[in-house]
């Protein structure tokens, strides 16, 4: 019973996280916290006749609850991509950028478009409020989403305006995880104004 009731306090660390976006010096405090808590626990057993009681309809310390809770938040950071200004994904959902960009792999035509892969070389941002993503050099890979009828190859250098965005990620099926294995953490959908800067003829 201890073990299940520590099972679940992990995993609810994770969907808090998950859901919250709380950062690792929230999770760091209620460890603390916990581990505060295991040590005062005999303390206010003997003071608070509450506590005695909530104790009583609970086979594990609270506070060791509170730390196995806070371990399962930290775990849910320590698995997502760390991003840097200088990644394409740091972009994401961040609004419209003006992005160079090579095309990294042959394209993959489909009935009514074209799924390219294309690796980041520099973004510029269009808004007034995002000046620092100006002529910046960045790296990352993003899947992008053509018309059917375009024709660019592999080592072709791109100009476009675009919104990056995260891929979905869903209960039956995770897109994001699915590009993660090749190493992309960015999708891009019908980019507008797109021009053929340069050819990359070692690619």
């Amino acid at each position: 019973m201890p073990l299940l009731w520590l099972s679940i306090a992990f995993i609810v660390g994770i969907v808090i996280s998950e859901f919250t976006g709380f950062s690792v010096f929230f999770w760091i405090v209620i460890l603390f916290m916990g581990i505060l808590l295991i040590l005062i626990e005999g303390r206010v057993s003997r003071s608070t006749s509450w506590w005695k009681k909530l104790r009583s309809g609970i086979p594990v310390f609270p506070g060791l609850l509170l730390t196995v809770m806070a371990l399962g938040g930290i775990r849910h950071l320590s698995g997502q991509p760390v991003t840097t200004e200088r990644a394409l994904a740091h972009y994401n959902d961040r609004g419209t950028y003006t992005i160079t960009a090579k095309v990294s792999a042959p394209p993959d035509f489909r009935e009514n478009a074209v799924y390219i892969e294309v690796s980041a070389i520099e973004i510029d941002s269009t808004s007034e409020s995002d000046l620092r993503a100006n002529d910046r050099k960045i790296n990352g890979k993003a899947r992008v989403r053509f018309p059917a009828y375009v024709d660019y190859q592999v080592g072709d250098v791109l100009l476009f305006t675009a919104d990056p965005i995260t891929p979905s990620d869903d209960e039956q099926f995770s897109y994001k995880d699915y590009l993660a294995r090749q190493h992309i953490s960015t999708v891009i959908y019908y980019p507008r104004r797109v021009s053929v800067v340069d050819h990359d003829r070692a690619s």
